[in-house]
């Protein structure tokens, strides 16, 4: 008798460690293995890629990819994201992507997705909410814009919402499932959106071909998705291996967020200051604004606010309201000769409040270029822009040295204006190739 409590005893602690190891890795994959203790200063590739030739690839995927992973071209870009600056590259965007987490997971899970596709922000952008390719793509998913567009994502004059984690990743998501409905078929899917649907399709019905497997065979995928597909694949193993691959292990909580629609216009700025609320986490929560303002109530806005902060800052939201706070703010851009008290002046507000709004104006100085937030309400104050960004029809592709200052004088325009119809930073960098929106074709591309 005293065996069989034992026994009993036994199993029970079996089944219970179990548990508790599944338990620890729901939020991290099937498979979690321990982390590979290492000398820093070494090349983390070699160990983790001999540990990989002893287990199964496909047991860490909740997909068929044994059609990739034995391939030469999976092991290449194994071993270069398996490299010092690889894995460099992998931890600098899990950071990024780390406070946001739980909403980003929430909106995978809820599409149905397969959680190794989280990859792919990494290989578009190392998910930098900032990121804009040469094409135009922009935000950690690389929407081009006409695209976006069609995604009812919203480009103008105050916010580019394919920079928004939620609604881009909402947006991803959607694309993703569609394409799996289309073809029935994972990779097909990550193929399609690194190529497009159509181009997939085309090539498919061309040469009546059904499978990935088959369109593979047949070596009839375009170059940039033949590296594509496997690259996803090498970054989402590597992920799902983290510990195992050396990569840094965090265990604190990621944040909770919670959205607030918003019937006016404020100055986050201001809330900030106001309430003491982290600015730097804040401002990382609203990397598709244009300006340190939030939108006009015109179409909904949401803004983004830790749970532990939520009761704060709608407490500063009602007392704006209670105070008479402005319904919207409005764009102006300094011009030569103008002064603050003029400017006050025309837009019939006080000089103290356009500077309670303005604390980036330096001791009263102005800056020819210089971007001011008027608080008002639907009426338009004097010299103010359109909430609309330009409609131009002309595109230019950026040569060695150009600079959006240069390219504004071309075509008579202020850069200000072009960035902001462009969605660059005055003063970034433009990458020789890019191709910029101008008034008209004086430009061969």
């Amino acid at each position: 008798m005293g065996w069989n409590i034992l026994r009993r005893a036994l199993v029970v602690s079996i089944l219970f460690s179990g548990f508790s190891i599944n338990c620890l890795n729901a939020d991290t994959g099937p498979e979690t293995p321990r982390r590979y203790i290492g000398n820093p200063g070494d090349s983390y590739s070699a160990p983790f890629l001999q540990a990989r030739q002893n287990q199964s690839v496909e047991k860490a995927w909740s997909i068929d990819v044994s059609q990739i992973v034995n391939r030469s071209d999976f092991t290449f870009w194994l071993e270069r994201w398996s490299s010092n600056e690889g894995y460099r590259k992998i931890q600098s965007s899990m950071e990024r992507y780390f406070d946001f987490r739980k909403p980003v997971d929430t909106i995978l899970r809820g599409s149905g997705v397969p959680w190794e596709l989280i990859a792919i922000p990494v290989v578009e952008s190392n998910w930098r909410t900032d990121a804009i390719s040469p094409s135009g793509a922009a935000g950690p998913w690389q929407f081009i814009e006409s695209s976006a567009r069609g995604r009812n994502l919203i480009i103008d004059a105050w916010r580019d919402e394919r920079r928004d984690i939620w609604l881009s990743t909402e947006a991803a998501m959607s694309d993703l499932s569609f394409y799996h409905r289309l073809f029935s078929d994972w990779l097909l899917a990550i193929a399609s959106y690194n190529a497009g649907p159509t181009r997939i399709r085309h090539i498919l019905d061309k040469n009546e071909l059904h499978t990935f497997q088959e369109l593979d065979d047949a070596n009839l995928l375009p170059r940039e998705t033949e590296n594509y597909i496997p690259q996803v694949a090498a970054v989402a193993y590597i992920i799902s291996h983290s510990g195992r691959a050396g990569l840094p292990v965090r265990w604190d909580s990621p944040t909770d967020w919670i959205r607030i629609p918003m019937d006016r216009s404020i100055h986050l700025l201001n809330m900030i200051d106001d309430t003491g609320i982290k600015r730097e986490l804040i401002e990382k929560a609203h990397k598709e604004l244009h300006h340190p303002v939030t939108p006009p109530p015109s179409r909904t806005y949401y803004l983004k606010i830790p749970e532990e902060d939520v009761e704060t800052v709608k407490h500063w939201l009602e007392l704006q309201t209670e105070e008479g706070a402005p319904e919207r703010f409005w764009r102006y851009t300094v011009r030569s000769g103008d002064t603050l008290s003029e400017i006050a002046e025309n837009s019939g507000i006080s000089l103290s409040a356009l500077l309670s709004y303005n604390s980036h104006v330096q001791s009263g100085l102005l800056r020819i270029g210089e971007r001011l937030y008027l608080p008002g309400n639907e009426m338009k104050p004097e010299g103010a822009e359109d909430d609309s960004l330009p409609d131009w029809k002309g595109r230019y592709r950026v040569l060695p040295g150009d600079t959006l200052w240069s390219i504004a004088r071309t075509y008579g325009i202020r850069p200000e204006k072009l960035a902001e119809a462009n969605h660059r930073p005055l003063t970034g960098v433009l990458p020789a190739g890019s191709v910029l929106h101008v008034p008209d074709e004086k430009e061969e591309l």
